[in-house]
């Protein structure tokens, strides 16, 4: 009996603990001249110029700037983002973004080559998309917004070195970020229900115990 109850602890443990995820960083682009951080690095070595920008419709968005000569219109975000305390790992990054026709054009769908957009982490990881995890938003909306989530999971809890967003077919075509957010698990606590179940089952336990003594 004794270890039939132990046997029933060690179950509730295991099929009742909340393990709830949440955002733990988020570029929102909403301050005025505020780029939060992200640089345009192109492949001529510019290392700044990323900027925040006002979008039709009032929307803040971030969006890069094209750099003479063979300038690769990317952004990146280079400072360490640590995973805070009570989190267990990183789950996913999630962005909204729309392409442009043209250095600061308008609006466009993504199709063809202009799907090809790189969205990751870590230089050379395999944590990153060429675009087909892109939804847009509201099909035929002539306002373009695609969403999109990358599972980062297997990055575990290690520290993210970079963010990179980056359309692979041009050099040419601007886009518009809207945010962009990282988010991760916390530490799996016990729920109210497991606790309180814990406590009956523990009162049963001692009068078990006592009654076998």
């Amino acid at each position: 009996m004794r270890k039939s109850m132990l046997f029933a602890l060690g179950a509730l443990l295991c099929l009742h603990v909340n393990a709830s995820a949440a955002i733990i960083t988020a570029f929102e682009f909403n301050t005025a001249g505020d780029a939060e951080g992200w640089t345009h690095n192109g492949a001529n070595g510019g290392g700044s110029g990323a900027k925040q920008a006002t979008a039709a419709g009032g929307e803040g968005v971030l969006t890069s700037v094209a750099l003479p000569g063979n300038g690769d219109l990317r952004v990146l975000y280079n400072p360490d983002i640590s995973l805070p305390a009570g989190f267990a790992n990183w789950t996913t990054i999630e962005l909204r973004f729309r392409q442009l026709d043209g250095l600061d054009g308008n609006p466009q769908a993504l199709a063809g080559d202009l799907a090809l957009l790189h969205f990751g982490i870590e230089p050379g990881s395999s944590f990153d998309s060429d675009g087909t995890i892109f939804t847009e938003e509201s099909a035929g909306d002539p306002e373009f917004w695609y969403s999109a989530s990358l599972d980062i999971s297997g990055h575990g809890a290690a520290d993210i070195a970079q963010i990179r967003i980056d359309p692979l077919a041009s050099t040419t075509l601007d886009y518009q970020i809207d945010w962009v957010r990282v988010n991760g698990a916390r530490v799996p606590e016990p729920s109210a229900t497991l606790l309180a179940m814990l406590g009956l089952a523990a009162t049963a336990y001692r009068r078990l115990y006592f009654r076998a003594a």
